[in-house]
């Protein structure tokens, strides 16, 4: 099932394999779990893409933001918009149950006074 999409991406979860896989541009990375997900989340979020295409701008790669997946040799390439892209897909489905929470306060009655008073 789809849960998020964007221009170059998108984000579903498989029932056969219980794997959250993202697909963006021309690769795919399964997660095993949210909190991986999160974790490659908050890596992304320390790359400062703009510094990065100014600092590599006479580099002959076209997508001058580099980041290195571990113990791979693999390197994703972004564009600062590409970068910004995946970031936004990847926060919104984490805070996907966010808008979907209610808050609850629970009221006690004093049925003598009829006064309420709240217990949160």
């Amino acid at each position: 099932m789809i849960l998020h999409s964007s221009a170059n991406g998108q984000i579903f979860t498989c029932n056969q394999c219980q794997k959250i896989h993202l697909e963006f541009g021309n690769f795919s990375y399964d997660f095993s779990s949210e909190m991986k997900m999160n974790h490659f989340l908050s890596h992304l979020e320390q790359i400062d893409g703009l510094f990065y295409e100014h600092q590599n701008k006479v580099s002959v790669y076209r997508r001058k933001i580099m980041v290195p997946i571990p113990d791979s040799g693999l390197k994703l390439l972004f564009t600062s918009g590409e970068l910004d892209e995946i970031k936004s897909l990847i926060r919104n489905f984490i805070n996907r149950n966010k808008n979907e929470l209610i808050s609850v306060t629970r009221i006690e009655v004093d049925f003598g006074t009829f006064s309420p008073r709240h217990l949160n």
